[in-house]
Protein backbone atom coordinates (compact mmCIF):
# COMPACT_ATOMS: atom_id res chain seq x y z
CA UNK A 1 0.00 0.00 0.00
CA UNK A 2 3.36 2.40 0.86
CA UNK A 3 4.13 1.67 -3.14
CA UNK A 4 1.11 2.34 -4.13
CA UNK A 5 1.18 5.76 -3.35
CA UNK A 6 2.91 8.10 -6.05
CA UNK A 7 5.72 9.78 -5.18
CA UNK A 8 4.17 13.39 -5.87
CA UNK A 9 1.40 12.46 -3.19
CA UNK A 10 4.20 11.32 -0.99
CA UNK A 11 6.22 14.42 -1.33
CA UNK A 12 2.96 16.34 -0.20
CA UNK A 13 1.93 14.37 2.75
CA UNK A 14 5.90 14.64 3.99
CA UNK A 15 6.04 18.21 3.66
CA UNK A 16 2.71 19.07 5.57
CA UNK A 17 3.80 16.70 8.31
CA UNK A 18 7.10 18.90 8.33
CA UNK A 19 5.11 22.03 8.71
CA UNK A 20 2.78 20.76 11.20
CA UNK A 21 5.78 19.74 13.51
CA UNK A 22 7.36 23.21 12.67
CA UNK A 23 4.42 25.33 13.46
CA UNK A 24 3.61 22.92 16.62
CA UNK A 25 7.11 23.67 18.40
CA UNK A 26 7.28 27.28 17.44
CA UNK A 27 3.92 27.57 19.52
CA UNK A 28 4.94 25.40 22.16
CA UNK A 29 8.34 27.67 22.89
CA UNK A 30 6.64 30.97 22.86
CA UNK A 31 4.30 29.74 25.32
CA UNK A 32 7.38 28.56 27.66
CA UNK A 33 8.94 32.13 27.06
CA UNK A 34 5.34 33.89 28.32
CA UNK A 35 5.44 31.61 31.32
CA UNK A 36 9.56 32.70 32.05
CA UNK A 37 8.60 35.70 31.87
CA UNK A 38 5.79 36.08 34.13
CA UNK A 39 3.34 36.17 31.40
CA UNK A 40 -0.48 35.29 32.37
CA UNK A 41 -1.36 32.11 30.39
CA UNK A 42 -4.84 32.11 28.45
CA UNK A 43 -8.06 32.37 30.78
CA UNK A 44 -6.05 34.45 33.38
CA UNK A 45 -6.90 38.17 34.01
CA UNK A 46 -4.33 40.58 33.06
CA UNK A 47 -1.72 42.14 30.98
CA UNK A 48 2.06 42.28 30.55
CA UNK A 49 4.52 45.04 28.44
CA UNK A 50 3.69 48.33 27.82
CA UNK A 51 -0.22 49.63 27.64
CA UNK A 52 -1.44 49.32 24.19
CA UNK A 53 -2.65 52.77 22.13
CA UNK A 54 -5.94 53.02 23.68
CA UNK A 55 -4.96 52.81 27.35
CA UNK A 56 -2.11 55.38 26.43
CA UNK A 57 -2.06 58.26 29.62
CA UNK A 58 -3.63 61.33 27.64
CA UNK A 59 -2.69 63.68 30.35
CA UNK A 60 1.14 63.67 28.71
CA UNK A 61 -0.19 65.08 25.57
CA UNK A 62 -0.20 69.20 25.80
CA UNK A 63 -3.62 70.97 25.28
CA UNK A 64 -6.99 70.93 27.93
CA UNK A 65 -7.75 68.39 30.43
CA UNK A 66 -10.46 68.23 33.04
CA UNK A 67 -9.47 67.58 36.11
CA UNK A 68 -9.69 68.53 39.54
CA UNK A 69 -6.82 70.91 41.87
CA UNK A 70 -4.39 68.69 43.98
CA UNK A 71 -2.09 71.03 44.75
CA UNK A 72 -0.67 75.00 44.81
CA UNK A 73 3.45 75.82 46.10
CA UNK A 74 4.66 79.15 46.03
CA UNK A 75 7.81 78.87 44.05
CA UNK A 76 10.83 81.46 43.76
CA UNK A 77 13.22 80.78 41.18
CA UNK A 78 16.54 83.15 40.71
CA UNK A 79 16.51 82.25 37.01
CA UNK A 80 12.51 82.55 35.98
CA UNK A 81 11.74 85.76 37.42
CA UNK A 82 7.83 85.36 35.93
CA UNK A 83 7.77 81.43 38.14
CA UNK A 84 4.97 82.18 40.73
CA UNK A 85 4.55 78.59 41.56
CA UNK A 86 3.96 74.52 41.02
CA UNK A 87 0.31 73.93 40.41
CA UNK A 88 -0.86 70.30 40.67
CA UNK A 89 -3.82 68.89 38.72
CA UNK A 90 -5.25 65.45 39.33
CA UNK A 91 -7.13 65.05 35.87
CA UNK A 92 -10.07 62.89 35.76
CA UNK A 93 -9.32 60.21 32.94
CA UNK A 94 -8.83 56.98 34.31
CA UNK A 95 -4.88 56.01 35.23
CA UNK A 96 -3.74 59.49 33.86
CA UNK A 97 -0.71 60.87 36.56
CA UNK A 98 -1.23 64.21 38.39
CA UNK A 99 0.21 67.06 36.32
CA UNK A 100 2.82 69.37 37.80
CA UNK A 101 2.45 72.66 35.75
CA UNK A 102 4.72 75.99 35.90
CA UNK A 103 2.72 78.90 36.49
CA UNK A 104 3.91 81.99 35.36
CA UNK A 105 2.82 85.89 35.91
CA UNK A 106 2.29 86.34 32.38
CA UNK A 107 -0.28 88.26 30.50
CA UNK A 108 -1.38 85.35 28.14
CA UNK A 109 -1.59 82.96 31.19
CA UNK A 110 -4.70 82.88 32.43
CA UNK A 111 -7.06 81.54 35.99
CA UNK A 112 -10.48 82.64 35.46
CA UNK A 113 -13.98 81.89 36.58
CA UNK A 114 -16.86 83.00 34.86
CA UNK A 115 -15.24 85.59 33.09
CA UNK A 116 -13.48 86.89 36.03
CA UNK A 117 -9.99 86.84 35.90
CA UNK A 118 -7.89 86.49 38.97
CA UNK A 119 -4.48 88.47 39.64
CA UNK A 120 -1.24 86.07 40.45
CA UNK A 121 -1.22 87.59 44.35
CA UNK A 122 -4.57 85.54 44.31
CA UNK A 123 -3.38 82.25 43.42
CA UNK A 124 -2.41 81.08 46.59
CA UNK A 125 -5.76 81.96 47.77
CA UNK A 126 -8.04 80.03 44.56
CA UNK A 127 -6.14 77.46 44.44
CA UNK A 128 -7.39 74.93 46.70
CA UNK A 129 -7.61 71.41 47.18
CA UNK A 130 -10.54 69.51 45.08
CA UNK A 131 -11.90 72.47 42.95
CA UNK A 132 -13.07 71.21 39.24
CA UNK A 133 -11.41 73.26 36.98
CA UNK A 134 -10.13 72.86 32.91
CA UNK A 135 -6.04 72.62 32.73
CA UNK A 136 -4.40 74.09 29.08
CA UNK A 137 -0.91 73.36 29.68
CA UNK A 138 2.05 73.10 27.14
CA UNK A 139 6.22 72.51 27.22
CA UNK A 140 7.73 75.55 27.78
CA UNK A 141 9.42 76.94 25.14
CA UNK A 142 8.52 75.14 22.49
CA UNK A 143 7.16 78.25 20.99
CA UNK A 144 10.49 79.68 20.86
CA UNK A 145 12.04 78.76 17.41
CA UNK A 146 15.38 81.19 17.46
CA UNK A 147 18.40 79.98 17.27
CA UNK A 148 20.24 78.86 20.36
CA UNK A 149 23.36 79.32 21.23
CA UNK A 150 25.95 76.51 22.61
CA UNK A 151 25.65 78.35 26.28
CA UNK A 152 21.63 78.16 25.62
CA UNK A 153 20.98 74.59 24.39
CA UNK A 154 21.43 72.45 27.06
CA UNK A 155 18.77 75.37 29.49
CA UNK A 156 16.36 75.35 26.53
CA UNK A 157 16.35 71.65 26.34
CA UNK A 158 15.81 71.22 29.87
CA UNK A 159 12.94 74.12 29.83
CA UNK A 160 11.50 71.97 27.13
CA UNK A 161 10.85 69.12 29.11
CA UNK A 162 9.14 71.17 31.74
CA UNK A 163 5.03 71.82 31.74
CA UNK A 164 3.76 75.02 31.76
CA UNK A 165 0.32 76.11 32.99
CA UNK A 166 -1.11 78.00 29.60
CA UNK A 167 -4.70 79.17 31.20
CA UNK A 168 -6.96 77.34 34.12
CA UNK A 169 -10.79 77.70 34.05
CA UNK A 170 -12.76 76.77 36.81
CA UNK A 171 -15.78 74.61 35.83
CA UNK A 172 -18.83 76.12 37.32
CA UNK A 173 -22.52 74.23 38.17
CA UNK A 174 -25.87 75.68 38.99
CA UNK A 175 -27.18 74.33 42.22
CA UNK A 176 -30.67 75.27 44.01
CA UNK A 177 -31.66 74.55 47.29
CA UNK A 178 -32.00 76.20 50.06
CA UNK A 179 -29.42 78.22 52.43
CA UNK A 180 -28.52 75.94 55.77
CA UNK A 181 -25.78 78.56 57.18
CA UNK A 182 -24.02 81.78 56.85
CA UNK A 183 -20.53 82.27 58.81
CA UNK A 184 -18.45 84.70 57.71
CA UNK A 185 -17.35 84.30 54.50
CA UNK A 186 -18.83 81.02 54.10
CA UNK A 187 -22.11 79.70 53.04
CA UNK A 188 -23.43 76.09 53.16
CA UNK A 189 -25.99 75.25 51.21
CA UNK A 190 -28.24 72.05 51.21
CA UNK A 191 -28.90 71.87 47.23
CA UNK A 192 -28.76 69.88 43.97
CA UNK A 193 -27.51 70.49 40.53
CA UNK A 194 -30.88 71.92 38.39
CA UNK A 195 -31.96 70.88 35.28
CA UNK A 196 -31.49 66.63 36.03
CA UNK A 197 -27.53 67.17 36.19
CA UNK A 198 -25.67 64.51 38.53
CA UNK A 199 -22.17 65.98 40.91
CA UNK A 200 -19.12 66.61 39.15
CA UNK A 201 -17.94 63.45 41.46
CA UNK A 202 -20.26 61.09 40.04
CA UNK A 203 -20.10 62.35 36.71
CA UNK A 204 -16.48 62.11 36.99
CA UNK A 205 -16.79 58.34 38.43
CA UNK A 206 -19.29 56.97 35.92
CA UNK A 207 -16.88 57.84 33.10
CA UNK A 208 -14.28 56.35 33.84
CA UNK A 209 -16.04 53.42 34.40
CA UNK A 210 -16.86 53.99 30.96
CA UNK A 211 -21.15 53.58 31.98
CA UNK A 212 -23.17 54.43 29.29
CA UNK A 213 -26.64 54.09 30.79
CA UNK A 214 -29.33 52.28 28.16
CA UNK A 215 -32.48 53.09 27.07
CA UNK A 216 -34.33 51.26 29.63
CA UNK A 217 -32.54 52.19 32.18
CA UNK A 218 -33.44 54.92 34.84
CA UNK A 219 -31.81 57.96 35.58
CA UNK A 220 -30.49 57.66 38.72
CA UNK A 221 -31.92 59.89 41.22
CA UNK A 222 -29.71 63.37 41.68
CA UNK A 223 -29.43 63.43 45.68
CA UNK A 224 -29.09 66.65 47.71
CA UNK A 225 -26.04 67.38 49.13
CA UNK A 226 -24.77 70.17 51.66
CA UNK A 227 -21.68 71.93 50.38
CA UNK A 228 -19.43 74.39 51.63
CA UNK A 229 -18.48 77.30 49.65
CA UNK A 230 -16.37 80.16 50.11
CA UNK A 231 -17.13 83.79 49.60
CA UNK A 232 -14.17 86.00 47.39
CA UNK A 233 -14.48 89.86 47.42
CA UNK A 234 -14.35 91.11 44.40
CA UNK A 235 -15.82 87.57 42.62
CA UNK A 236 -18.40 86.32 44.54
CA UNK A 237 -21.86 88.23 43.19
CA UNK A 238 -25.29 88.22 45.00
CA UNK A 239 -28.49 89.07 42.94
CA UNK A 240 -32.20 89.25 42.59
CA UNK A 241 -34.75 86.77 40.44
CA UNK A 242 -34.26 89.97 38.03
CA UNK A 243 -30.54 90.06 38.32
CA UNK A 244 -30.51 93.13 40.39
CA UNK A 245 -27.82 93.37 42.80
CA UNK A 246 -28.00 92.56 46.43
CA UNK A 247 -25.89 91.92 49.41
CA UNK A 248 -25.12 88.73 51.63
CA UNK A 249 -27.45 90.27 54.46
CA UNK A 250 -30.57 90.54 51.76
CA UNK A 251 -30.07 86.32 52.42
CA UNK A 252 -31.05 84.24 55.48
CA UNK A 253 -30.88 80.67 56.69
CA UNK A 254 -33.33 78.97 55.00
CA UNK A 255 -33.95 80.78 52.62
CA UNK A 256 -34.71 79.06 49.16
CA UNK A 257 -32.03 79.91 46.58
CA UNK A 258 -30.08 78.93 43.13
CA UNK A 259 -26.51 79.25 42.99
CA UNK A 260 -23.57 79.55 40.43
CA UNK A 261 -20.48 77.40 41.83
CA UNK A 262 -17.31 76.03 41.42
CA UNK A 263 -17.68 71.97 42.92
CA UNK A 264 -14.76 70.62 45.06
CA UNK A 265 -16.85 67.92 47.20
CA UNK A 266 -18.91 67.43 50.30
CA UNK A 267 -18.34 67.52 54.13
CA UNK A 268 -15.18 69.48 54.75
CA UNK A 269 -14.41 70.34 51.54
CA UNK A 270 -14.69 73.86 50.04
CA UNK A 271 -15.93 74.88 46.95
CA UNK A 272 -16.17 78.68 45.64
CA UNK A 273 -19.20 80.91 45.33
CA UNK A 274 -19.87 82.51 42.31
CA UNK A 275 -23.13 83.74 42.44
CA UNK A 276 -26.17 83.35 44.89
CA UNK A 277 -29.33 84.11 43.71
CA UNK A 278 -32.45 84.74 45.15
CA UNK A 279 -36.43 83.57 43.63
CA UNK A 280 -38.14 87.02 44.35
CA UNK A 281 -37.52 90.13 42.89
CA UNK A 282 -36.77 93.67 44.42
CA UNK A 283 -39.97 96.06 43.93
CA UNK A 284 -38.03 99.35 42.30
CA UNK A 285 -39.46 102.88 41.25
CA UNK A 286 -40.30 102.45 37.26
CA UNK A 287 -38.03 105.26 37.01
CA UNK A 288 -35.15 103.91 39.05
CA UNK A 289 -32.91 101.70 36.87
CA UNK A 290 -32.97 101.73 33.27
CA UNK A 291 -33.71 97.92 31.84
CA UNK A 292 -30.69 95.46 32.60
CA UNK A 293 -28.76 98.32 35.37
CA UNK A 294 -27.52 96.27 38.53
CA UNK A 295 -25.71 99.55 39.73
CA UNK A 296 -27.46 102.40 41.45
CA UNK A 297 -29.44 103.22 44.52
CA UNK A 298 -32.29 101.17 45.47
CA UNK A 299 -35.49 103.17 46.63
CA UNK A 300 -38.94 102.11 48.06
CA UNK A 301 -40.02 98.91 49.94
CA UNK A 302 -38.41 95.41 48.99
CA UNK A 303 -40.53 92.52 48.04
CA UNK A 304 -38.83 90.18 50.27
CA UNK A 305 -41.20 87.39 50.22
CA UNK A 306 -41.48 86.47 54.19
CA UNK A 307 -43.91 88.87 55.46
CA UNK A 308 -41.55 91.90 54.25
CA UNK A 309 -39.75 91.29 57.39
CA UNK A 310 -35.99 92.27 57.42
CA UNK A 311 -33.76 89.29 56.50
CA UNK A 312 -30.90 88.36 58.96
CA UNK A 313 -27.02 88.12 57.98
CA UNK A 314 -27.01 84.19 59.46
CA UNK A 315 -27.01 82.58 62.64
CA UNK A 316 -27.70 84.67 65.81
CA UNK A 317 -27.81 88.08 64.17
CA UNK A 318 -31.39 88.97 64.47
CA UNK A 319 -32.27 92.47 66.53
CA UNK A 320 -34.00 91.30 69.54
CA UNK A 321 -35.90 93.33 72.22
CA UNK A 322 -39.01 95.39 72.08
CA UNK A 323 -37.12 98.70 72.13
CA UNK A 324 -35.74 100.75 69.60
CA UNK A 325 -37.17 102.72 66.34
CA UNK A 326 -40.90 101.82 65.21
CA UNK A 327 -40.81 100.18 61.38
CA UNK A 328 -42.50 102.46 59.36
CA UNK A 329 -42.85 102.15 55.86
CA UNK A 330 -39.96 104.13 53.76
CA UNK A 331 -40.53 107.28 52.47
CA UNK A 332 -39.32 107.90 48.70
CA UNK A 333 -38.44 111.45 48.24
CA UNK A 334 -37.80 112.65 44.65
CA UNK A 335 -34.78 113.78 43.50
CA UNK A 336 -36.21 116.36 41.17
CA UNK A 337 -35.72 119.72 42.27
CA UNK A 338 -39.14 121.72 42.32
CA UNK A 339 -38.04 125.33 40.31
CA UNK A 340 -40.57 128.33 40.65
CA UNK A 341 -42.37 130.00 37.36
CA UNK A 342 -39.78 133.00 38.35
CA UNK A 343 -37.32 131.17 38.41
CA UNK A 344 -37.60 129.30 35.25
CA UNK A 345 -38.18 132.58 33.59
CA UNK A 346 -34.86 133.91 34.82
CA UNK A 347 -32.63 130.98 33.57
CA UNK A 348 -34.38 131.09 29.96
CA UNK A 349 -33.56 134.90 29.94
Amino acid sequence: MFFAIGRPAFAKMVLALGLCIVFASAETAEAQRGLRGGGKSRGQKGTTGPRDQGQADESDQPGVHKGQVYKFEVVVDENDADLVGILKVRPLAKGAKVLKLRVHNKEDVQITVAGHRFTAEMYPEILWKGLFCSADWSFEGEDDLSTPTDEEKKQRSRRRSQKQLRALTFDTLEVEGKIEEIDNDVVVLKARPKDGRQWPDIEARLARKQKQPSADEKPRPVAEKKIRLKMLDGMTGFEDAASHSLDLGDFEVDQQIEAKVVFAGTGKKQGMLVTLRSLTAEEREEDELQPGDKSGPRAGPRGRGRGQQPRGRGRGQRPTGGGGPSQCPAIVVSAVSQVSPAENSGSAE
